[in-house]
């Protein structure tokens, strides 16, 4: 629930900021995937609840398009924001990113996909002509 997503990132926060006393360089990046679950509504209200306790950057999981990104953009002015997209063919540019107003692209699996097709294309070169 959006009470207890709150008092993780309070918690994070406070750490952060011992961290920071102490002379370390630490940012909060605070995320909610709860879209498919709950709706954008709340993804929204739980990114302005993290941006209003002080992260230091939020994003949401599973936003559906740029629309859905500009309504958070709309929502969210103080703290960056970060976009995470999947690797697929509708993906955002940096150029689009950057026009939606946000500060960060995640594209966090991309590598790993890269990595998967090029083991299946060995395994299915080792399985038909048995040499990779």
């Amino acid at each position: 629930d959006r009470e207890a997503a709150v008092a993780r990132v309070r918690a994070a926060l406070r750490a952060r900021d011992e961290s920071r006393d102490a002379g370390n360089d630490v940012l909060v990046i605070a995320r909610t995937d709860c879209r498919a679950a709950l709706g954008l509504d709340e993804a929204i209200a739980r990114c302005a609840a993290f941006e209003a306790l002080g992260a230091d950057i939020v994003y949401a999981e599973n936003l559906q398009g740029k629309d859905e990104y500009a309504k958070l953009r709309d929502e969210i002015s103080s703290s960056h924001l970060m976009l995470a997209q999947l690797q697929h063919d509708g993906m955002l540019s940096p150029a689009d990113v950057a026009s939606l107003g946000f500060d960060l692209s995640l594209v966090g699996v991309t590598a790993l996909q890269a990595y998967i097709a090029t083991l299946q294309k060995a395994a299915t070169s080792l399985v038909e002509t048995g040499t990779a």
